[in-house]
């Protein structure tokens, strides 16, 4: 999704399949979340927890997330400056 919208602000002309396409993913995507909430929701509600084997492991990941799109925005920036 980034590298399309990335394209897009470069002026990269992008067919529209490729949008329909990346919104159709997003979708699937929604769905999926929506179904592993309701079956974590059920199961917590009886009881059973999850633990992660590292307590960071989910800052280390919103870290990782974060330096990929500061380095799309660069990337961006440096190709339309």
């Amino acid at each position: 999704m980034y590298p399309y919208f990335a394209m897009k602000v470069a002026g990269v002309h992008v067919p529209g399949f490729v949008a329909k396409f990346i919104t159709s993913c997003q979708f699937i995507q929604m769905l999926i979340c929506m179904v592993v909430n309701t079956v974590s929701t059920y199961y917590y509600g009886n009881g059973v927890t999850f633990f992660h084997t590292n307590p960071h492991q989910k800052y280390i990941i919103k870290l990782t997330h974060s330096l990929q799109f500061l380095e799309l925005l660069t990337a961006v920036e440096a190709h339309t400056a």
